[in-house]
């Protein structure tokens, strides 16, 4: 398996490639859809950050690139681990961007931080929706919860979300991107 580049779009790191990890777990997000999310969220200045499912790193290199205060990676793949540190490295991010190559349901027994925005992009072939939904309460009031998860998934995502305001839903191909607000 190769490895894909993924460039931040914009921001203090623009046009800076990211290796995606050679692993069959991850699903590399696309700079178009990627792009489309940070449209819709607009300035992330000072926010903090939380990508609950890391897998490149990149939503949450893209956040710091754009202004965001923090970004927590949460990711347990072994090879994920691997390029995300690698990244953080060359960047020379270690102030701005902590990874703790965790299983995220077991961060959140060890730590009670909350976030602005939370990334939930979990491997298409492990979507479980009740995890996104306890990930998902960790955001601070009037934060954004930003969901990608296969068309298959959505209905139950949006039963399950019933405590949150739907703000936006976009389709991309097989990925279905919603936003939430707490």
């Amino acid at each position: 398996m190769t490895k894909t580049k993924l460039k931040i779009i914009t921001g203090n790191l623009k046009n800076y490639s990211i290796d995606s990890p050679r692993s069959g777990v991850t699903h590399p997000m696309s700079e178009r859809i990627r792009g489309a999310i940070f449209n819709a969220l607009g300035d992330i200045s000072n926010l903090s950050i939380l990508d609950a499912y890391a897998g490149s790193g990149t939503l949450g290199i893209e956040s710091i690139s754009r202004g965001a205060k923090k970004a927590i990676l949460l990711e347990n793949d072994s090879m994920a681990i691997k390029t995300i540190k690698q990244t953080i490295d060359n960047l020379k991010l270690n102030k701005q961007v902590q990874l703790f190559p965790i299983d995220n349901l077991k961060w959140l027994e060890l730590n009670n931080d909350t976030f602005d925005i939370i990334f939930l992009d979990p491997p298409y072939s492990k979507v479980n929706i009740s995890s996104l939904l306890t990930l998902a309460n960790i955001v601070t009031e009037g934060g954004v919860i930003v969901v990608s998860v296969p068309t298959l998934s959505v209905n139950q995502v949006t039963k399950k979300f019933k405590d949150f305001i739907l703000i936006k839903k976009k389709s991309y191909g097989r990925a279905q991107v919603l936003f939430f607000r707490k």
